[in-house]
């Protein structure tokens, strides 16, 4: 049967674990190890096993940030900025089945602010949240126009650098862009290149019918 080594966070704090199990099916993972602890255990990622080693590779690239309270050496603690270098150990390992949780996958998108030409690069792991947030701070209202599953962490930046030419900086940060009508279908090309397969037009907050 084939292993799969996976990454899993324990909610309310910065520590994650490192291990390998024989269920397929990553929502097997955690029901074993959950009756141990208190406190939730989230899936993030996993892979299928090469060798019996491929545990100790990931374990040996996230070497920095390892800990030990008495449980063993599978456990990290890892800051929020630096979860995706995790994500990516793993995905090291057999890239062609890497899974992601469905909770856990960032997309990278487009914004539109309404009435003008400035759109948004960023990502996000749930639209109406993300929007939501964004619109706070914004009397304008604020369309999602196209995003994309993240294959990794420099995506974002590969499509701001697509879109060097349209930067502008009002004092809102280095994600914003002013983007004439004509040039729109090339920002959102930009944005499908990242993951074609996984390209979605969004419809504006509000206008979603799921």
């Amino acid at each position: 049967m084939d292993k799969r080594v996976y990454l899993l966070r324990e909610e309310g704090s910065d520590f994650y674990k490192v291990g390998f199990s024989k269920h397929t099916d990553y929502k097997n993972i955690i029901p074993p190890l959950q009756v141990g602890n208190p406190r939730t255990l989230t899936y993030l990622c996993s892979t299928i096993m090469n060798d019996q080693d491929d545990e100790k590779k990931v374990r040996e690239a996230l070497e920095e940030y390892k800990v030990n309270l008495g449980a063993g050496t599978k456990w990290f603690v890892i800051p929020d900025g630096d979860i995706e270098d995790a994500y990516e150990a793993i995905r090291n390992i057999n890239p062609a089945d890497y899974n992601v949780s469905p909770f856990q996958v960032k997309r990278v998108y487009l914004l539109r602010e309404e009435g003008s030409d400035y759109y948004k690069i960023g990502h996000f792991k749930d639209y109406e949240i993300r929007i939501s947030d964004l619109q706070t701070g914004n009397p304008r209202k604020l369309i999602c126009l196209c995003s994309t599953i993240m294959n990794d962490k420099g995506d974002e930046k590969k499509v701001r650098e697509a879109l060097e030419q349209y930067k502008v900086d009002l004092g809102g940060g280095t994600e914003w862009f002013e983007i004439p009508e004509g040039d729109i279908e090339g920002a959102c090309e930009a944005i499908r290149k990242i993951n074609p397969a996984d390209y979605k037009i969004v419809p504006p907050l509000g206008e979603r019918n799921d």
